[in-house]
């Protein structure tokens, strides 16, 4: 058990919830080879819109590339939603979400391991303010995106705890008749892992976002500002080389919000590839 622990002391915890940035599961606690990891997520939710059913389906694949204490990802999101409304101007709602582009570094400390990483969201959709407010679905933020987190894990037997801060900068863009800048999105993430035995587990996390208004010609609007808590429990297969996620998310505020299901499956190479006895 203590030893199925120390392979999940490098569970690094996802920070965004709609952009679906990758949860890898982190398998090694030291980095004594390199290893490539391919990942793909599916997600589903449904929400009831003025008395109407929108079913969303939230495809993504990811590369991670591991060397040592360094580490690169990129991730790709993919958006399908349906609304069961015949009158609705479109029923059918499509498109790539921000391909991003990520870095991190490992300091190990004893039992702690602390990440330092940034990134860059590219936008692949043109989404704008207007059109967010006509309540055309944004399957993207519409804007470039530049970011850093830093985050830490630890072993308290018989769990693995987590915690992370993340902050993103939303750079200028045009919208329909002004420009806007994101200021500041910030979340912070706590969570423990523990193993029931070498192959079964669970984990829970809680996730608290404060995105700052919009700053639209150098104007920004205090009542724009939003905040959000997600709780998030887990379940979680593993073996040498590949694992499934199950996860659910759960909306503590705002309510009313959709349950969000994820199932999660990754792989990995080792280089060079362990030879056999």
């Amino acid at each position: 058990m203590t030893k199925r622990l120390y392979m999940l002391a490098l569970l690094f915890v996802p920070l965004f919830l709609f952009t679906q940035e990758t949860n890898y599961q982190r398998l090694n606690l030291v980095r004594e080879k390199n290893k490539l990891k391919l990942e793909s997520t599916f997600s589903y939710y449904m929400q009831n819109i003025s008395g109407f059913d929108r079913y969303t389906f939230l495809p993504q694949l990811g590369i991670e590339y591991t060397f040592r204490n360094h580490m690169v990802r990129s991730t790709l999101p993919y958006t399908i939603s349906l609304l069961n409304n015949e009158d609705a101007r479109r029923q059918v709602f499509y498109g790539f979400g921000d391909l991003t582009l990520h870095y991190e570094y490992l300091k190990q400390i004893r039992n702690l391991n602390l990440f330092f990483g940034g990134f860059w969201g590219i936008p692949l959709s043109e989404t704008s303010e207007y059109k967010t407010r006509e309540d055309i679905l944004a399957t993207g933020t519409g804007r470039h995106n530049l970011g850093l987190n830093v985050g830490i894990t630890g072993i308290k037997d018989p769990v693995v705890w987590n915690a992370a801060l993340k902050y993103t900068f939303g750079l200028p863009k045009e919208e329909r008749f002004f420009w806007s800048f994101e200021p500041a999105n910030i979340q912070a993430s706590a969570g423990i892992t523990t193993m029931f035995n070498d192959t079964f587990g669970f984990s829970f996390n809680l996730f608290q976002t404060v995105r700052f208004p919009l700053i639209k010609d150098g104007i920004a609007k205090i009542e724009e500002l939003r905040t959000s808590t997600i709780f998030r429990p887990e379940t979680l297969i593993l073996s040498e080389d590949w694992y499934v996620r199950i996860s659910l998310d759960m909306y503590g505020y705002p309510l009313n919000m959709p349950f969000i299901v994820t199932l999660t499956y990754g792989y990995s190479f080792e280089f060079p590839k362990k030879k056999n006895p």
